[in-house]
């Protein structure tokens, strides 16, 4: 049996809208007590990209809830709540590259 080694590349892009009325100063520094260091909106930014990697569309995200996606509500199962203060531009989640060797 031939066996292989592959490494995958995924590039995903995003435009990030944040509510600054809700995601005050204050807001993010009692947030970051509880879920991830972060000291400012770009910081809150960084930190949801990389969770919405992880996460499907309609998925709540830890520490977020479940965003808006591409400025509309995400299919979700049950009575879900929506989080309407951060909506997340989707620009591309479909450049994978794979590199291949066999070992």
């Amino acid at each position: 049996m031939r066996k292989f080694k592959c490494k995958v590349e995924k590039t995903y892009e995003y435009e990030i809208e944040i509510d600054e009325t809700v995601w005050t100063e204050d807001a993010i520094s009692n947030w970051s007590s509880v879920f991830y260091d972060a000291d400012d909106l770009e910081d809150v930014a960084r930190i949801l990209a990389e969770m919405k990697t992880r996460y499907d569309s309609g998925e709540d995200i830890e520490g977020f809830g479940i965003p808006m996606i591409d400025s509309e509500e995400p299919y979700t199962f049950g009575n879900k709540k929506i989080n309407h203060d951060i909506n997340i531009h989707i620009i591309d989640e479909d450049d994978v590259y794979v590199d291949c060797e066999e070992i």
